[in-house]
């Protein structure tokens, strides 16, 4: 068989977090406490969780969000009721970056969907360049602005690197995630005033520098085990740039 080391890094990564008192919440033990099933919480065809999988990601980071950011809460209950989306199918033959590899007619195909919201929403999606500036804009409801095709996994936002504004919402986060943090940005978007999202893989510009021109008031790290090793450059680059940049 293969041997996958990836929970005993990140059981390891997250026991340095509670020993230097860093919140976390380890999504694993959600998913067993919530009865989740693994075999359809990811694609079959594709190594990503489903984009349903990530809107039950987000409500379970919403609760724990909420006590860092003033009268979030206040919007957790509807718009984390499932009764206020519906699904959407955007195909039943879709196959995923692993499926494609040998074929379909090997890895078989699967359904693509996504949850649509029921009520109006009014977006600002800002894609970024890799050094975090502003690269095109698009504005208007859920399917105007966020959703972009879904053609492939990533295709919920206009890039890896993107800038969301919803001025209804309440409470500036940064989010560093790799691509499973994409459709968990589409949802955390319906209840935040903004949200911004930088993968560490493709960031070429100074995060401190970053964080002095764009107040947040939280920062998410969410990383797969995986990508915490590919992001080891953008980590040391962020500890040299910490000892350089002097906070205003």
């Amino acid at each position: 068989g293969i041997d996958d080391p990836f929970n005993e890094q990140q059981d390891y990564f997250l026991s340095l977090l509670q020993e230097r008192n860093v919140p976390f919440l380890d999504l694993r033990q959600e998913m067993l406490r919530d009865h989740i099933n693994w075999d359809t919480a990811f694609y079959r065809t594709d190594h990503h969780w489903t984009v349903e999988t990530a809107f039950w990601a987000w409500t379970k980071t919403l609760p724990v969000l909420a006590d860092m950011v003033p009268g979030l809460r206040e919007k957790q209950e509807f718009l984390t009721d499932i009764n206020q989306y519906e699904t959407a199918i955007v195909t039943n033959k879709w196959v995923g970056s692993m499926g494609r590899r040998i074929g379909s007619f090997y890895a078989g195909t699967e359904v693509l969907s996504y949850y649509r919201p029921r009520f109006k929403t009014n977006f600002k999606v800002t894609k970024l360049s890799a050094s975090g500036n502003p690269l095109s804009e698009k504005n208007g409801h859920f399917e105007q602005s966020i959703y972009n095709g879904w053609e492939a996994y990533g295709s919920c936002l206009p890039g890896t690197q993107s800038d969301i504004i919803n001025e209804k919402g309440t409470g500036d986060v940064l989010l560093i995630g790799d691509s499973y943090a994409i459709p968990f940005c589409a949802y955390a978007a319906q209840h935040l005033r903004r949200i911004t999202h930088i993968d560490p893989r493709d960031f070429t510009g100074s995060l401190p520098l970053f964080l002095q021109k764009n107040r947040y008031d939280c920062v998410i790290v969410m990383l797969t085990p995986r990508v915490l090793y590919f992001a080891d450059p953008f980590v040391q680059q962020v500890r040299q740039e910490l000892r350089e940049v002097k906070p205003d």
